[in-house]
């Protein structure tokens, strides 16, 4: 057996501000490299009546409350969180990266989607490939799990888990070959169970001195446009000059991949993406080179390895006519104890009820859990909808990262985040190309109580990622984030904005759409029959045409609004309702009336600006499916902003299924509702 390491490209992370826990001299491909490790980040913790941990979501299940509940467990206090540690209490991080094939003779591209902060400065990575001349497992593994279009669901699922071993008290033979018996399962450190994989020192006279040891296991099956997860938790302290190498191979000899030194202070889940170009197999392997006399405690642990394979339907939801009407749908479900899809195995009570209101496009917003993006769970709730003939308006924003210094000042910070953000959006369109051809950029980027950004932050942001974006899927729209009103704060955000595109970024028009939401404000009432008219005073006969104004002098006066939130919370009469806003509160019969009256006039009413007859609204979308509790939004910066209160806006009441009368005008719409004396 030879191996040999070339044409290597090295990428390394600044190590800076940090203090010295380990120094590695690494002599890779003629170079030096001092790795700095630095003590682990503590992440940010808030005690909880469910003992959750941040990030905390905005949305809370049913609570306790004092009022009678419509809910099916009143007294019942259900928070929707993620825990960023598993029940063992060992802390893990996650890496998305993807693997990209190109034109035959030119080498594949590794690249980092996402990466935790803390590891970048702790790890030196390189990418390239490493050559293998052992023998390999060659019976093709049998896949463990199978999804498909499930049982007594309406679920569609494409994913097959292939392989998953925890090590526990040895290697999975003979999915896995480790020549010279050069990994082992170990007890002592594991990222779940007891046991993990560990490379073993050569034995004399049976393996070289210097030799890489190498795991690999394979080989796996799949068709033609297949795509693959691979995922695996390793935790790595090298010694000087060793490294710790993952590879894909489609020949058994040439595994292309990425290799990686320094010291971890967390275990590090890494999941690497990638896609077949036409039917075959593949393996993947493990190697550790390194000086095998270092200290005890130095080396690589690898643990919960599992390889998925997703084969994507046929049909391509990105094309439907899908009308101009939608609904905001969470992708977790709000009445769900721990972190579920809102569309899942055995529960799809949603979908049905979307087919039943007529809802042809959902907002669905890309979150991540502290292990990041769960692409099985996303690719099974838009598989679904696409099934039911439903298109989806993918929202990016500060929650389809793990990482929340979104609203960091400090320029390398903003650099980073920018530059990850837009990654994971272009990895995100690419993924979802054909499935969704729309793209929201931040959720209300001017609203001081959420993910604020100062207007010239968001220009820089918006055209990083809609150039990003428009690489890789150049026929998908882009939103500029809906704005959190119609009122002039808004407008004044969006004028910022353009001044900042004509004045720093070459005048650039990073969006194909203008996002708004029409909210109600106090001081004008909850009526849109009185609101939605209240700038003509300045000569305006809506409240959008101002911005409509706006786009046509700055050249965007052919571009479209899609109002991406409209609603009103129907909890006037609750005594656990957000009293700061009792002025817009309405009661369930007066949602219903407004959401007529409120279609009418964006659909009817306001033409783009000096274009009478030509409608600036493309598409409304109601905010939301179903009634839940969020964190109090009167109570910002004190403690009593965790208790959770009424945020009454669904269609739907808190059980998921139970119509309110606004369901009702939304399904008739534009036509009258002739049910909601019988729904009352």
């Amino acid at each position: 057996m030879s191996k040999k390491i070339d044409r290597w490209r090295c990428v390394r992370w600044p190590a800076t501000d940090l203090v010295w826990t380990a120094v590695a001299l690494l002599f890779l491909s003629g170079f030096a490299t001092v790795v700095r490790a630095g003590s682990p980040e503590s992440l940010p913790t808030h005690d909880l009546p469910a003992s959750a941990s941040l990030p905390l979501t905005h949305e809370y299940a049913p609570f306790r409350r004092a009022a009678p509940s419509p809910y099916p467990v009143p007294g019942v206090y259900q928070v929707r969180y993620a825990a960023f540690a598993p029940a063992s209490g060992v802390r893990t991080r996650t890496a998305l990266s993807q693997l990209t094939y190109g034109p035959v003779g030119e080498p594949p591209l590794w690249r980092f989607i996402t990466f935790p902060q803390a590891l970048r400065r702790q790890l030196a990575f390189h990418t390239g490939h490493s050559s293998y001349r052992g023998s390999l497992p060659s019976q093709p593994l049998q896949p463990l799990f199978i999804g498909g279009e499930g049982g007594e669901d309406s679920l569609v699922d494409g994913w097959t888990l292939l392989f998953t071993t925890g090590f526990e008290e040895s290697l999975p033979e003979p999915a896995c070959l480790s020549p010279d018996r050069g990994w082992n399962a170990t007890g002592g450190q594991a990222a779940a169970g007891f046991f993990a994989a560990r490379p073993t020192a050569p034995m004399f006279g049976f393996t070289e001195p210097g030799q890489p040891r190498w795991l690999v296991c394979g080989p796996f099956v799949g068709a033609s446009g297949d795509r693959f997860l691979v995922e695996y938790t390793y935790r790595l302290a090298t010694p000087p000059g060793a490294l710790f190498f993952f590879g894909i191979s489609y020949d058994g000899q040439t595994f292309q991949g990425s290799g990686s030194a320094g010291l971890t202070s967390d275990w590090l889940t890494q999941q690497v993406a990638f896609s077949t170009q036409s039917a075959g197999q593949f393996w993947v392997a493990w190697t550790y080179e390194g000086d095998f006399a270092a200290p005890a405690g130095s080396g690589v642990w690898l643990d919960e390895v599992a390889v998925w394979r997703y084969s994507p339907p046929a049909m391509r939801c990105g094309d439907l006519d899908a009308g101009h009407k939608g609904l905001v749908l969470t992708p977790y479900d709000p009445t769900a104890a721990v972190p579920a899809p809102i569309i899942r195995r055995d529960d799809t009570v949603v979908v049905e009820r979307l087919a039943a209101a007529d809802v042809h496009w959902v907002r669905l917003g890309i979150h991540a859990l502290p292990n990041g993006v769960n692409l099985a769970d996303y690719d099974r709730m838009i598989d679904t909808l696409c099934a039911q003939g439903i298109r989806v308006l993918g929202l990016l924003n500060q929650e389809t990262l793990a990482r929340q210094d979104f609203d960091a000042t400090d320029e390398a910070t903003v650099a980073s985040y920018d530059a990850e953000f837009s990654s994971m959006a272009a990895f995100l369109a690419g993924y979802f190309a054909g499935r969704i051809s729309d793209w929201e950029i931040w959720n209300e980027p001017n609203l001081a109580e959420g993910a604020y950004l100062p207007p010239a932050r968001y220009a820089h942001l918006l055209d990083q990622t809609s150039t990003s974006i428009k690489a890789v899927a150049p026929h998908v729209q882009v939103l500029f984030g809906g704005l959190a009103s119609a009122w002039h704060d808004s407008y004044d955000y969006l004028r910022a904005v353009y001044h900042e595109l004509d004045t720093n970024l070459d005048g650039a028009r990073p969006f194909d759409a203008l996002a708004v939401h029409p909210y109600p404000r106090k001081g004008e009432g909850p009526d849109p029959a009185i609101y939605m008219f209240a700038d003509q005073r300045w000569g305006y006969e809506t409240i959008l045409d101002k911005f409509l104004e706006l786009m046509a002098e700055h050249g965007d006066g052919q571009k479209p609004v899609w109002v991406t939130e409209i609603g009103w919370n129907s909890a006037r009469q609750s005594r656990n309702r957000p009293t700061c806003f009792n002025a817009v509160l309405v009661q369930e019969s007066d949602q219903a009336r407004y959401l007529t009256t409120m279609f009418d006039i964006l659909f009817h009413d306001v033409p783009l600006w000096g274009q009478s007859g030509t409608r600036a609204v493309e598409k409304v979308f109601w905010y939301q499916y179903m009634d839940v509790g969020t964190l109090d939004p009167c109570a910002y910066g004190s403690g009593a902003h965790l208790l959770p209160k009424d945020w009454w806006f669904g269609l739907y009441r808190g059980d998921k299924v139970t119509p309110k009368p606004g369901w009702c005008a939304f399904v008739a719409y534009p036509q009258p509702c002739q049910e909601v004396a019988a729904i009352q």
